[in-house]
């Protein structure tokens, strides 16, 4: 029996989610025919087949609802004349059954679970920071601990000279003239000092809890 001529797939939904399982396509053919559809995963199983039957222009259209597994599929489909003369099998372009995307975000699509997986990464990707930062911000306390133990020790030890420079002009047991004036400019300094070192003590303390 001679063939007839092939039918046409003018579209086919590829948008299809498992548990909203919409498959449409749809296409043209001669008049008087029935197109034969078989839907097919890329393993080369036949997972359903239906009929559809053209208007009087010879456009059909076919939808199946039955419920597949995720995976890659395509249709194929033949022409059928009333004497059972049948045309050279159609293939459509292959689709995707998938998961509905929890999440869209431009051209990326995400599933519930790599969306709570994402969430978790973020998670521990921000724990992350915050050890970070709180391990930095306990170096930097050190460093002005450190600071501040410098700048004591150093108004320490310019104050024990200048006392230790008193207690010599008083060795003696005597004092002149010229050393009460030197005592009391080393006295002044003493308390000029003690000034200095009680600002910038109260300042690099102040600082290290900053």
């Amino acid at each position: 029996m001679p063939r007839i001529t092939s039918p046409v797939i003018t579209s086919v939904n590829k948008n299809v989610y498992i548990g909203e399982d919409n498959f449409q396509i749809s296409g043209a053919t001669i008049a008087s025919t029935t197109i034969h559809i078989l839907l097919k995963s890329t393993k080369g199983d036949t997972v359903a087949d239906l009929n559809a039957k053209p208007d009087d222009n010879g456009n059909w259209h076919a939808q199946l609802t039955q419920g597949v597994q995720s995976g890659d599929y395509y249709f194929e489909i033949r022409a059928i004349d009333g004497r059972g003369a049948m045309s050279l099998p159609v293939k459509s372009d292959t689709f995707s059954v998938s998961i509905r995307p929890f999440l869209v975000i431009g051209s990326l699509q995400l599933s519930i679970g790599w969306f709570f997986g994402l969430i978790i990464v973020l998670l521990l990707i921000g724990g992350g920071g915050t050890w970070k930062l709180l391990r930095l911000q306990s170096q930097q306390k050190e460093r002005k601990a450190i600071i501040a133990q410098r700048d004591i020790a150093n108004a320490v030890t310019i104050m024990k000279k200048d006392i230790d420079s008193i207690l010599a002009k008083y060795s003696d047991d005597r004092i002149d003239e010229t050393e009460i004036s030197e005592i009391r400019y080393l006295a002044k300094k003493i308390g000029e000092n003690l000034d200095k070192a009680r600002k910038y003590i109260v300042e690099d303390v102040g600082d290290i809890n900053k």
